[in-house]
């Protein structure tokens, strides 16, 4: 497969998801917060909802600050690893990672995370 355009927006990312046939027209993707070193979209299908990330080449900072975007893969993989636990925390689980764009699909947890104080609390 030939990797596509970087995506800088959201838009463009639902571009490529319509391309590689992950989402239907009907699918829609909202920013989430951050977006700093990725775009990060909630990606919404009739009942189903997941986190769609690409991480940017360039860093959306003042200055210059280019990051390698093979490092999508290594967060991919450590999803897949941790198979959604890490000791008491739950992580999210990988529901797909498309090399050739640098495209990560991944369950979407609702709610805010837990605070340090909660987790020892347990």
């Amino acid at each position: 497969m030939t990797a596509r355009s970087v995506p800088d927006t959201v838009e463009d990312l639902r571009e490529i998801l319509l391309a590689l046939g992950i989402i239907s027209q009907d699918a829609t993707l909202d920013p989430l917060a951050g977006g700093v070193s990725s775009v990060v979209a909630l990606v919404t299908q009739g009942d189903d909802q997941w986190v769609a990330k690409s991480p940017r080449h360039r860093l959306l900072v003042k200055d210059e600050w280019l990051a390698d975007r093979a490092r999508g893969a290594n967060e991919a993989a450590i999803l897949k690893f941790l198979d959604g636990r890490l000791a008491l925390v739950r992580t999210p689980l990988l529901r797909f990672f498309d090399s050739a764009d640098t495209i990560t699909g991944e369950e979407f947890i609702p709610g805010p995370p837990p605070t340090y104080k909660d987790l020892l609390l347990l």
